[in-house]
């Protein structure tokens, strides 16, 4: 019975698919056809391996055009590349790393790595000059750069991805010289720009005067600063406390990192004569909100000056040292003290600062010499803390 009944079983099972394969299999789109030939079996087995180098990888790249990269496998030369700025991003990315610096030495034929950790710079790892070149050749590859040329600054961007650490922008920077090659890889530069009004560190007294004046519609709110002091991110968080939809916003950058809700985003160099035209032909639109990420030129500071008095609120940064030589700077554009001061509603003089951990810090008790010399009093001050270097 078994001999009997073997034939009309296997016909039964294999008529599916000889159904499929010449009536079904046809009809589909190439890509997803079924075949009996070497060359199908060998490109599904490669995408097997593919998927699979995908699943394994430490990090993917997403390409300046949006498009997953393929994890280098094999004889590929960018194998050990891949993996070495796996190494990098899976370091970077739980320390909240906000940059990180390749450098590779051609003297001493090696790179090194250092991460930026809330404004500090840490020495990450050393690698070989050969394999520090592919890293920074695989990197621009992807950032839509032109490898080939080592010695002109180029700029891009790409996306990565890590395993349980989400996905991250990366904007990308590389210049040479004969003594070599350095690659700048800042991590997600537009989120760590953009910080709530309440979450920039006011105290509750500095807040409550700043409110006073920020509760008004007019008159010019100057943010002063030297670089890398978080200018940029003040005066975006003073933009972004107005409402969009109700008010016609408007701001003037030389770099836009990030973009706001219903806000107009103008690229322009702030240090041009062509910001006063714009400006000027801007107002007559009658704006309620601009700002300025710097102010370098008397032209539009005396617009501002007009206008603000007038209809519209003006955000501005000014790179001076403090807020006195600020407010003497702005009556310098303006001209004269009354329509300087008339226009001036508030200077905020900020710097940046770094803060303990609270869970990492430790106290100690103060000695008094130290005391003294902090201007603090050593009956009041009983314990301070500090760094335990562990986190």
């Amino acid at each position: 019975m078994f001999w009997l009944g073997i034939v009309p079983a296997l016909l039964l099972l294999s008529a599916p698919v000889a159904g499929y394969i010449l009536y079904r299999n046809p009809k589909v789109p190439p890509s997803a056809r079924w075949s009996w030939d070497l060359k199908f079996l060998r490109e599904r087995i490669e995408q097997q391996q593919r998927k699979g180098a995908q699943a394994r990888a430490n990090i993917l790249i997403i390409d300046s055009e949006g498009q997953v990269v393929d994890v280098p496998r094999g004889d590929d030369p960018y194998v050990t590349a891949h993996e070495k700025l796996g190494e990098i991003m899976e370091a970077a990315f739980p320390r909240d790393a906000e940059r990180v610096d390749l450098v590779v030495d051609a003297q001493a034929k090696e790179g090194t790595v250092h991460m930026h950790v809330d404004g500090v710079r840490y020495a990450h790892n050393k690698m070989e000059g050969d394999v520090a070149v592919a890293v920074v050749d695989y990197v621009k590859t992807h950032a839509g750069l032109d490898v080939g040329d080592r010695r002109r600054k180029q700029h891009g961007k790409m996306r990565v991805e890590a395993p349980d650490m989400g996905t991250h922008t990366i904007e990308v920077s590389t210049a040479g010289s004969t003594r070599g090659v350095q690659l700048t890889m800042r991590i997600d530069p537009g989120q760590r720009v953009l910080i709530a009004f309440d979450d920039l560190g006011l105290l509750d007294s500095q807040k409550q005067q700043l409110l006073e004046t920020l509760e008004q519609e007019k008159r010019v709110v100057l943010v002063v600063c030297p670089p890398h002091m978080g200018m940029r991110t003040t005066l975006l968080s003073l933009v972004h406390r107005h409402d969009p939809y109700t008010q016609h916003i408007y701001t003037f950058e030389d770099e836009v990192h990030v973009k706001l809700e219903a806000v107009n985003h103008q690229t322009i160099d702030v240090n041009s004569p062509q910001l006063a035209q714009q400006l000027k032909g801007l107002m007559l639109r009658e704006p309620e909100v601009v700002m300025i990420s710097q102010l370098s030129d008397p032209a539009p500071a005396n617009i501002m000056s007009e206008y603000a008095v007038q209809t519209s609120r003006f955000y501005a940064g000014l790179r001076q040292k403090d807020s006195f030589t600020a407010l003497k700077a702005w009556v310098n554009a303006i001209g004269e003290v009354k329509p300087a001061a008339d226009a001036l509603g508030a200077i905020i003089g900020q710097r940046l600062m770094r803060k303990l951990c609270p869970t990492c810090k430790v106290p100690y008790t103060p000695d008094a010499a130290v005391l003294k010399k902090l201007n603090l009093s050593a009956s009041k001050v009983t314990q301070l803390y500090k760094s335990s270097g562990k986190v």
